[in-house]
């Protein structure tokens, strides 16, 4: 996906997490090493127990984000803007002293 900031991002939360978003207007954020995907564990970085992150997808419906994130059946899924996430992130940049990369990430056949 070209870098575009009109293109829509989503994202597939449980609906109790959801709920926790619009009531505390916050975003949530794990270390990658506590996802369950293996090939995402793989992220590896000098200061990967500082590194906090979360995924998007720019695919608007897809049956495998939905099995992978809603085993229960009680997903939500949620759609943003790769500006307003930048605008969200930068809001709250110089607060809580973080620094914050919003990157496409390639994948790699094995």
């Amino acid at each position: 996906m070209a870098a575009s900031t009109s293109t829509h991002l989503y994202r597939m939360l449980e609906f109790k997490h959801v709920s926790e978003l619009l009531e505390s207007k916050q975003l949530y954020f794990v270390l990658p090493s506590q996802w369950e995907d293996p090939y995402e564990k793989m992220l590896v970085h000098e200061r990967s127990h500082a590194l906090f992150a979360q995924c998007w997808c720019t695919k608007a419906a897809s049956d495998a984000m939905w099995r992978i994130y809603s085993a229960d059946r009680t997903a939500v899924r949620i759609r943003t803007t790769r500006t307003k996430l930048n605008r969200a992130l930068s809001e709250c940049k110089d607060s809580i002293s973080i620094d914050y990369l919003v990157e496409d990430v390639e994948y790699f056949p094995s």
